[in-house]
């Protein structure tokens, strides 16, 4: 078993400790927004409507919170870019 510690590095497990988290944060976004139009079509008698458009609404905030985290980095890497480049 010792042998095959050297798999699991720290690399390996940064990376599954950021993909999960980017799954977790589609998954919680898409479920809150879904519920939170539910709550609304129960409360308005509107059944499905207020569902599809909080989901679509979870969807957005999802891939705006990924946008967030995911924003330092791309700064960065332009920024390492425009210093490679040589100016004529």
């Amino acid at each position: 078993m010792g042998k095959h510690m050297g798999k699991f590095g720290p690399r390996l497990l940064e990376a599954f400790r950021f993909y999960s988290g980017l799954a977790l944060r589609i998954g919680i976004s898409l479920l809150l927004g879904f519920l939170g139009g539910y709550v609304l079509d129960l409360k308005f008698g509107t059944r499905p409507w207020f569902a599809i458009l909080g989901f679509f609404v979870g969807v957005g905030l999802g891939f705006w919170s990924i946008y967030n985290l995911v924003k330092p980095d791309i700064k960065y890497k332009r920024s390492v870019s425009r210093r490679g480049r040589r100016k004529k």
